[in-house]
């Protein structure tokens, strides 16, 4: 469920691109807590920041994911968070800020857990990133443990050509 400013449009954030396809960076944050909220590891990871790191999403031109790179030194859980996200993206089609499909963007992430309330069931959420304020995704445990990623656009895709304005040729 998405939560906060940003969070959501009819074209999951992708503009001016075609129907069907969602912003690359706002997708990635969307299915974190459902990739990740499963991983019983998460239980009995040590508390406070985890790391920073980024990754690389590549996008071919039919919108298609192509490869989702990050550190090879990554914790396993994180691998394993990354791999899960990995398998839930490639059914989607996706696109860049503006119209742009192919290409790489960069994400900037921040792991951190924490201890809170125990709670009756698990919480999942997501605020979405923008090119100007990053996102995050999130899910608390019923015993209480709250993960948290925060995502940051790095480099976005190379800006498209402009398009000729409507009516002229």
């Amino acid at each position: 469920r998405s939560t906060g400013p940003g969070a959501g449009s009819g074209r999951h954030g992708a503009l001016d691109a075609p129907a069907g396809f969602q912003n690359v960076a706002k997708a990635f944050t969307r299915v974190i807590p459902a990739a990740t909220s499963g991983h019983t590891g998460w239980a009995t990871e040590p508390l406070g920041k985890l790391g920073t790191f980024t990754v690389r999403i590549t996008v071919d031109a039919d919108g298609k994911l192509t490869d989702l790179a990050y550190p090879a030194d990554a914790r396993p859980l994180v691998r394993a968070m990354l791999e899960s996200a990995r398998i839930l993206l490639q059914a989607g089609q996706f696109a860049f800020w503006g119209d742009s499909i192919a290409g790489t963007e960069t994400l900037a992430l921040e792991l951190s857990l924490e201890q809170r309330e125990p709670q009756e069931q698990i919480e999942l959420g997501h605020e979405l990133p923008t090119p100007d304020r990053p996102g995050r995704a999130y899910f608390t445990l019923p015993s209480g443990r709250h993960f948290e990623l925060k995502v940051a656009l790095v480099s976005p895709a190379p800006a498209p050509a402009p398009r000729p304005a409507r009516g002229s040729r």
